[in-house]
């Protein structure tokens, strides 16, 4: 029995699936309980369901040639006269109809899939609803304010008393002493903190249960940080080289919703067995992966239609109100999947990762408005102009004169009324403005306190990108970033103030409106990505996973970077204490330790590696600054480092230490290049 941990208040069911189980708890504590958990899912459920309907009406039932039609009064009529009350009678409309009926087949597929999801996951709700007020003894009401580490304790505490719903740490009847034909047993690690077989009487900790939900999301996090996955578009050798506008966009990386859900089906769902143990299948057989992605991208093609439709009309639903309110008709900028992807950080849960992210776009928006474009606003404002003038008479026209109304509806201009000139010019209007930064905007840099900000007064233009003193803002608020996205690349270092700084960070960080432009154009471009450029990466995923995957008794086969093992993965440029075989890029592990170690803090490793390392990140956030930038970025943090009583940095050090391992690096680099 899986789920149903209590049969009675007294007896313990033991859960066969670890991973999935502490996968429903983790949720049920991030959905604040069973009631928003079934609210969201019957709200999922209903919108869903609403916008296939609603799609399909528009699609099938209206008759759009008689609605455009209706040009005036006189040649206008009921709504009834332009809907279809019959289907597949008109042979005209059979090629429109059957494509409608597919339409309806395939999201009524899907929506019937995701209610059995829904009602599964209520289900298991329910049972973990009765775990955390039985066992760990929390109602529904404290967890609007527990913390998930208080979980985790309650859980250990659990498990010293007998009563936790897992045998130990053996994994489902011993997976790891006895495994099967279809697994393989990966290199075994047995010298690192936490990291160690399990023993009987082991108590779970917080990195244990990371570990374990975050399983394939460790994979996939260090994958694409090791650019193992080739997500650019295959492009022919007749037209590589002829445009630079088209080699950027093709060797643009691309991770949408539809390619990670392709991920998910083609690649991650395949490594482990039941058991959690690397399947020996699914190493050995490459061909099978390549298949595999074929097979996902042919699908993508007969589905394109489709979801291409449903995807726009969700979203136009979905925004539609955001629009006619706040007149965003770009949306707010975002951080691009791939960008998100890149910078969380392994068994980062998403608690902990959307808290950092939510806290990085206003710097982010900030750093992006010091680059004003003269140009575009010079238009922009023109246009502005143009529109409300005409939006202001017009309407103007309508409140002063008693006919005003029908002068707005049948007096044309063109094929065109004044009233259709009107709501143009409204959008226009909303758009232009869009572009016109305020006063504010022009003032001051959003949540930065830099002497910019303290002398605006003296400057009522605005930043300018060739005064020293916006380059010191550029770099500063960068670092502000940095703190959040645990992301400063080397060459953008000194470089803030740059345009192309400034387009490779709007590339990463865009529109709404811009983001949505490339889910719907991925409906198009993924069966290119599935079909050829991922195939093309089977080899190296597989040797990835062989060369990284870890077996460790009571949690079986995890990814070897996400136990922090300085040993085997450690870079000295980051601070780790010993330089490793298998270093990962851009100080990787050693971020993902110090932020888990952060968020975690009784969380304990205690050896004498970890004590190192920690002993570097020190001293690099307490070495002095020399760089004006650097020096005006540590007025935003505590300069004593670690408490006298704790030797775990704070948390107002987090964000410090992170962009000072970016910099240490980098100064560790220079001084071997110039030895």
């Amino acid at each position: 029995m899986e789920f149903g941990l209590l049969q009675e208040e007294t007896e313990i069911v033991f859960v066969a699936d670890l991973d999935v189980w502490f996968t429903n708890v983790y949720r049920y504590w991030h959905h604040r309980g069973f009631v928003t958990v079934f609210v969201s899912s019957l709200a999922h459920v209903f919108t869903l369901a609403f916008t296939i309907i609603f799609s399909t009406f528009l699609f099938a039932f209206v008759d759009w040639a008689a609605l455009y039609q209706c040009k005036d009064e006189e040649s206008c009529s009921f709504v009834g006269s332009y809907t279809r009350t019959t289907y597949m009678s008109d042979p005209t409309r059979y090629g429109r109809d059957i494509l409608a009926l597919a339409y309806i087949g395939v999201f009524g597929v899907y929506w019937l899939w995701s209610c059995g999801a829904m009602w599964f996951s209520l289900r298991e709700a329910w049972e973990i609803r009765r775990f955390y007020e039985l066992e760990l003894k929390i109602l529904g009401r404290e967890l609007r304010t527990l913390k998930w580490n208080e979980v985790v304790m309650r859980l250990g505490d659990l498990q010293r008393c007998g009563r936790a719903p897992w045998k130990a740490f053996q994994i489902a009847a011993g997976a790891v002493a006895s495994r099967d034909t279809e697994d393989i047993e990966m290199a075994p690690l047995d010298s690192t903190p936490d990291t160690r077989g399990k023993s009987e009487g082991a108590v779970i900790t917080a990195h244990d249960v990371a570990c374990r939900i975050m399983r394939k999301e460790n994979y996939l996090i260090a994958m694409l940080n090791a650019n193992i996955l080739d997500l650019t578009l295959p492009l022919p050798m007749s037209l590589a080289g002829r445009s630079a506008l088209l080699d950027t966009s093709a060797a643009r990386a691309r991770l949408t919703k539809t390619l990670e859900w392709s991920l998910h089906l083609c690649l991650m769902d395949h490594i482990f067995s039941q058991r959690f143990i690397i399947r020996r299948t699914f190493l050995d057989d490459e061909l099978a992966l390549r298949r595999r992605f074929i097979s996902a991208g042919l699908i993508h093609v007969a589905l394109v239609p489709f979801v291409a439709v449903f995807m726009v009309m969700h979203f136009f639903l979905l925004h539609a109100q955001d629009w006619h309110d706040k007149k965003h008709y770009l949306g707010p900028r975002e951080w691009s999947p791939v960008a998100q992807w890149s910078f969380r950080e392994l068994n980062e849960l998403p608690h902990v990762f959307e808290k950092r992210i939510a806290a990085s776009r206003e710097p982010a928006d900030a750093y992006l408005k010091l680059f004003p474009q003269p140009i575009v606003v010079a238009l922009a404002r023109c246009l502005a102009f143009v529109s409300g003038a005409i939006v202001t008479v017009l309407l103007a026209l309508a409140a002063a004169l008693d006919s005003g109304d029908a002068i707005l509806l049948y007096v044309k201009l063109g094929d065109r009324n004044l009233l259709w000139y009107a709501g143009a010019a409204s959008a226009v209007f909303a758009i232009s403005r869009a572009f016109v930064p305020t006063d504010e905007e022009k003032n001051t840099s959003v949540g930065v306190d830099t002497p910019r900000n303290r002398t605006s007064h003296a400057h009522p233009g605005g930043y300018n990108a060739g005064d020293n003193t916006t380059d010191m803002d550029a770099e500063v608020i960068m670092q502000r970033i940095a703190e959040h996205t645990h992301c400063f690349p080397e060459e953008w270092r000194g470089q803030a103030h740059t345009h192309d700084v400034r387009d490779a960070f709007a590339c990463a960080f865009r529109y709404k409106a811009w983001l949505f432009f490339d889910e719907v154009t991925s409906v198009v471009f993924a069966p290119l990505v599935l079909c050829f450029s991922l195939p093309s990466s089977a080899p190296t995923i597989l040797k990835f996973i062989r060369d990284n995957t870890v077996d460790v008794d009571g949690l079986g086969s995890v990814l070897g970077h996400s136990l922090f093992d300085f040993d085997t993965y450690g870079d000295t440029r980051y601070g780790s204490p010993i330089n490793g075989a298998k270093p990962m890029e851009r100080g990787k592990m050693e971020k993902s330790f110090l932020n888990f170690t952060l968020n975690y803090p009784e969380w304990a490793a205690s050896d004498e590696r970890s004590a190192h390392f920690f002993k570097n990140v020190k001293d690099c956030a307490s070495t002095p600054r020399t760089n004006p930038s650097d020096k005006e970025a540590d007025r935003f943090v505590i300069k004593n480092a670690f408490r006298p009583h704790c030797q775990y940095p704070t948390d107002e050090l987090l964000g410090l230490s992170f962009e000072r391992l970016d910099q240490y690096a980098a100064s560790k680099k220079a001084a071997r290049q110039l030895a």
